[in-house]
């Protein structure tokens, strides 16, 4: 437990470094700007994100990441291209793509 809460906490320390070295602001559910977003407030804008796969005689063929939001596409931004590349479509060579279904 204390080791999760360590990680929440470093995480959290980065996502606030970043988004004041950007000078952006995080708008939450409640539409108040912040710089110093909560990493449970950035959790809670990442549901709803869905993974669709197309498979063909039991081999996936495509992968596409859909229901991605302009707020979520800010903040992959702000946290870097590690980030960037866990949500970018690999069938669009890397491209992080926003698909509202």
């Amino acid at each position: 437990m204390v080791i999760s809460l360590i990680i929440y906490s470093l995480l959290e320390k980065k996502l606030r470094s970043a988004f004041i070295q950007s000078g952006e602001l995080f708008v939450d559910k409640l539409g108040k700007d912040t710089s110093k977003p909560t990493i449970r407030q950035i959790f809670n804008s990442f549901l709803g994100i869905n993974l669709h796969y197309t498979e063909y005689n039991g081999v996936i063929v495509q992968e596409k990441m859909a229901n991605m939001t302009p707020l979520q596409h800010q903040v992959l931004r702000i946290m870097g291209s590690a980030y960037i590349l866990m949500y970018a479509d690999k069938n669009n060579g890397g491209e992080l793509v926003w698909r509202p279904l």
